[in-house]
């Protein structure tokens, strides 16, 4: 029997209720400010960002490798034989490679990231 978890970056714009509610897992982007890095959603909120924008204009990066693994790992623990990811564009940001480069260690979950 196939069981198919989803997965997505905070580029998605869905708040942590409803991606709690559709068991969809969240890859947060990372938010760096010159005083740390943060996890978009998680740790910083966009209201928060919108904010401080007058203050400091953030860099953003693809999501840590160890939560990507850290996820894939619990996915498969909990029997999950597929995954469907959907990042933001890989013109804009390397989460895209970095899910499907991921994923590669990861021979028992099918995969589709898009």
């Amino acid at each position: 029997m196939q069981k198919i978890a989803l997965i997505t970056d905070s580029a998605c714009d869905l708040d942590l209720d409803t991606l709690k509610e559709n068991n969809i897992n969240l890859l947060p982007l990372r938010i760096i400010y010159s005083t740390g890095d943060y996890r978009d959603r998680l740790d910083v909120s966009p209201n928060e960002v919108y904010e401080n924008l007058h203050k400091e204009i953030p860099k953003t990066s693809l999501p840590s490798a160890e939560e990507t693994e850290q996820i894939l790992n619990k996915l498969e623990s909990e029997g999950y034989t597929h995954v469907i990811c959907i990042s933001i564009s890989s013109g804009l940001s390397g989460s895209y490679n970095a899910l499907r480069l991921a994923l590669e260690d990861h021979p028992k979950l099918t995969s589709f990231v898009y």
